[in-house]
């Protein structure tokens, strides 16, 4: 499936929440699938159906409440099970034991 897409919406207090459960549902209904609370994700051949999330998003939100977090992300690749090379790997042949080596900021 080359189109992965993912929404995560939350919102500040006093949100409708019969309205919040009708985006979900619209979500679901078009073919999402619902991963957690606020949380939806789709895998599609077509982008159109990407595209639809977006749509309800812009539809549904007026009405479910004031937005304190919205994402929304979209990956395309012929195939997400592959591991992709990257070449600046050969650069940092150690950098997971680098990065692990420096102090944590807390």
């Amino acid at each position: 499936m080359p189109y992965r897409a993912h929404v995560r919406i939350d919102y500040i207090e006093g949100a409708d929440r019969n309205e919040c459960q009708k985006l979900i549902a619209a979500f679901k209904e078009a073919g999402w699938n619902y991963a957690e609370t606020t949380a939806l994700a789709v895998e599609a051949e077509e982008l159109r159906v990407v595209l639809r999330g977006l749509d309800i998003l812009a539809r549904q939100i007026p009405f479910a409440g004031d937005v304190s977090g919205l994402l929304f992300d979209v990956q395309r690749s012929d195939d997400f099970a592959v591991d992709h090379p990257y070449k600046a790997a050969d650069n940092h042949p150690n950098a997971l034991r680098d990065v692990r080596r420096r102090p944590s900021p807390t």
